[in-house]
């Protein structure tokens, strides 16, 4: 409702209509394997909506587990520059996007990175009236220092490195984690309708190295499938009326 409300607020009403409508029906489905789950009748596919966002963790989270758990030596870093006033998301951004490539053409990185995965994450200021883009990446590779990857990192930033941390990875959950809280953005319909407006085709989850033609599971587009094994072969069950979402982020309905 907070959503929809800051939407309606920004002269977004279209959109805050699509979001209402989003998730209010649902279809039973049942693969060849046996899985049932819940499917929405309607979904926005709008990336503030608290749905979407959910599912779209839940299916990057499945998809990336088994891989980190593969690699030979998982870290993870954490990248990030000066905070971008509200207003100035989009210039923030590829300023972001613009370093990390930097970053990439280095020696360091060619030496010491295998494979990578690179998820963006925002957080507002609303006290400040700022935005906090950073980059959470998970990599297979060789140990880097702290010191030498911030120093590096502030020359790739051109001194606008706010922040560089690098250690091992623990929960994934804290890696991919939503795109941004909803309760930070909400109260300020200005900062929504930027955030809409600057990422607007953006992928927030990119792979690299030896994981480069991994199709990432978040942006893809295509024939339904199975939650659970990823079968195609669906059954739909027609209308169901109590779903829920299990532990993995799936949704599941009574009487399955």
């Amino acid at each position: 409702r907070s959503l929809c409300k800051a939407l309606r607020s920004a002269g977004l009403g279209y959109v805050a209509d699509q979001v209402e409508a989003c998730h209010t029906a649902f279809d039973g489905r049942k693969c060849s394997n046996g899985h049932h789950w819940a499917h929405p009748v309607k979904s926005c596919s709008i990336r503030l909506c608290a749905f979407d966002m959910r599912t779209r963790r839940a299916k990057v989270l499945r998809q990336f587990e088994l891989i980190v758990a593969a690699m030979k030596d998982a870290r993870f870093m954490v990248l990030s520059m000066r905070n971008a006033r509200l207003g100035s998301l989009e210039k923030g951004l590829t300023e972001l996007f613009e370093a990390f490539e930097r970053l990439r053409h280095t020696s360091l990185w060619k030496k010491k990175v295998t494979g990578a995965i690179m998820a963006l994450e925002i957080t507002f200021n609303e006290e400040q009236k700022s935005w906090h883009p950073h980059l959470n990446v998970i990599f297979d590779g060789e140990y880097i220092p702290q010191a030498q990857l911030v120093k590096i990192w502030k020359r790739c930033t051109e001194n606008k490195g706010h922040a560089a941390w690098i250690g091992k990875p623990r929960d994934l959950r804290e890696v991919f984690k939503y795109v941004v809280k909803l309760q930070d953005i909400t109260a300020n319909p200005e900062a929504v309708a930027e955030l809409l407006r600057a990422t607007r085709g953006a992928r927030f989850i990119r792979t690299y190295g030896s994981l480069y033609r991994l199709k990432v599971q978040d942006e893809e587009t295509g024939p339904e499938q199975c939650p659970d094994c990823g079968s195609h072969e669906i059954e739909r069950l027609g209308r169901v009326k109590t779903v829920f979402y299990d532990g993995q982020g799936i949704l599941r309905f009574e009487g399955e």
